[in-house]
């Protein structure tokens, strides 16, 4: 095996008197899936009540919809999926000349707005207007 900094996957977690770490010692961040179930199970509640309170995949809780997104996400990332598309040079960097035209906008450094969140500003904004997409579609002539 190579020396250097990392860490050996294969070594046992040791604390330092040489015991290994209990479950209940560990971080809560390194707490398994099933350890916090436990903990919530713990207080009383069962499954079913559980499955109750947690929201369903697409329905949105009213303490969401409290905050805008860009407020309440964990990452840039969250809640979204890549998507790559092409475009023709005199429209690459149109992007970039929207997020320094909302910085000096909102007098904030450029790298404070994320250009994914200005990506999708402009698909947003594209899908509140189709018939001027329709018409510039059509100069290009797409509905040939």
């Amino acid at each position: 095996m190579k020396t250097g900094t990392g860490n050996d996957p294969f070594a046992d977690d040791e604390e330092s008197d040489g015991e290994q770490m209990n479950e209940r010692d560990r971080a809560p961040e390194e707490a398994s899936e099933e350890d916090t179930a436990d903990t919530v199970l713990s207080e009383g509640k069962s499954e079913s009540e559980l499955s109750a309170e947690t929201p369903e995949e697409g329905v949105t809780d009213d303490s969401t919809e409290k905050y805008p997104y860009a407020i309440r996400r964990d990452s840039v990332k969250e809640g979204r999926k890549s998507v790559m598309f092409e475009l023709r040079d005199e429209y690459r960097g149109v992007d970039e000349d929207i997020r320094e035209v909302l910085a000096e906008r909102w007098e904030k450094a450029e790298r404070d707005i994320a250009i994914t969140d200005v990506r999708e500003a402009m698909v947003a904004i594209s899908d509140r207007h189709i018939d001027e997409i329709a018409a510039v579609m059509e100069e290009w002539g797409c509905d040939a």
